[in-house]
């Protein structure tokens, strides 16, 4: 199982926030991040769909998007506590009830930290969220 990245992006592809987990250069993450964009214009009803190389699991709020990008051989199910778990922590640490790209770039660097708590070295640590508090 090998988690990309968990990104914050908009649905014109700009990235709010983005934590990698493998090794993937900017301009990778940001073709990936415009794929999903496109992908996600055919796909409202789904909260996960998968490219050639890629699964995007998703939560939508508003304008923003949290998307957890792995490999097709990751376990899904996995990958979906990942999404549920990363999204209570960003809610948790920014103090909102919806994702807003101003208190995600103020609490960054605590939004990292606590993703790779989460997450080490690419694949589920199994942490319950009073672990990672």
């Amino acid at each position: 199982m090998t988690i990309i990245s968990i990104t914050i992006c908009s649905q014109t592809s700009k990235i709010v926030f983005a934590r990698q987990f493998t090794e993937i250069n900017r301009k990778s993450l940001e073709e990936i991040i415009v794929e999903f964009s496109r992908m996600i214009t055919l796909n409202k009803e789904v909260s996960c769909f998968e490219s050639d190389k890629n699964r995007f699991l998703y939560n939508c709020s508003d304008q923003l998007y949290l998307v957890v990008i792995t490999t097709l051989d990751s376990n899904i199910i996995n990958d979906m506590e990942i999404l549920k778990t990363s999204n209570r922590i960003i809610y948790d640490i920014c103090g909102i009830t919806r994702l807003d790209e101003t208190s995600i770039v103020e609490n960054a660097f605590e939004i990292a930290l606590a993703l790779d708590d989460l997450v080490t070295i690419g694949g589920y640590d199994g942490m319950s969220m009073l672990q990672l508090k």
